[in-house]
């Protein structure tokens, strides 16, 4: 956890798990750009223990864009795809009060699309 009052307040990244395993693979491939990968048994558990030496800005996604709560949520789908980002923090204020991400825009887009054709169905039936 941060310690100064500004690291506290202001969200710098996030850490999701492609993070998690795609940080691991960019000390293998430094050197793989010259010659080619090279895979042998037990590198994915060796690539694993160095990762753990790895500080969490070496690996985070930063912040690119944000949303406030009271944002319409076309401007959020706008952002996401803009950035090409899976989510936003939402903000209130100066303060995160949450997140969106696209998992939860395309399940409200799912319901919205039962939800119409639940009403279309029942429409034909009258």
């Amino acid at each position: 956890m941060g310690e100064e009052q500004y690291e506290k307040r202001f969200i710098k990244g996030f850490v999701t798990p492609s993070e998690l395993v795609f940080g691991l693979s960019a000390h293998f491939l430094k050197g793989a750009q010259k010659s080619g990968p090279v895979f042998w048994e037990g590198q994915l558990e060796a690539e694993c223990m160095e990762g753990l030496k790895k500080r969490v800005r070496e690996i985070m996604v930063p912040v690119v864009a944000c949303v406030r709560e009271s944002n319409m949520l076309m401007e959020a789908v706008f952002l996401l795809n803009k950035y090409h980002i899976d989510f936003l923090p939402v903000v209130k204020r100066d303060d995160v009060v949450g997140m969106i991400h696209i998992h939860e825009i395309s399940a409200y887009i799912a319901e919205l699309a039962l939800g119409i054709q639940g009403k279309s169905k029942e429409k034909s039936k009258t």
